[in-house]
């Protein structure tokens, strides 16, 4: 693709569609700016806390080894650690 390209008239992007390789975030509102503002203007801040909260209180986890139990418990608490900054962040903004 040349200046004044377009990736979408490329074959290897519809190859890539069709092959299940498109992903559409399911955070932020993917509309208009009118779109937004009548969704309220949800910050991409508010809507990634709110993910991690809900994946943290439904998770079930699965059966592992200890050793990778112990790992995922670290990382459980730096995930934790970063919602309750994230948390501070938005108290400080409002």
């Amino acid at each position: 693709m040349g200046p004044g390209g377009n990736f979408l008239s490329e074959e290897s992007t519809a190859q890539g569609v069709r092959g299940g390789e498109w992903c559409v975030s399911q955070l932020v509102v993917h509309d208009t700016f009118e779109g937004w503002v009548a969704a309220e203007r949800p910050r991409l801040l508010e809507e990634a806390c709110q993910k991690v909260e809900q994946i943290l209180a439904t998770q079930q986890p699965l059966p592992l080894p200890r050793r990778s139990s112990a790992n995922l418990t670290a990382s459980r608490s730096v995930l934790e650690e970063s919602l309750e900054r994230c948390r501070g962040r938005d108290r400080v903004r409002r």
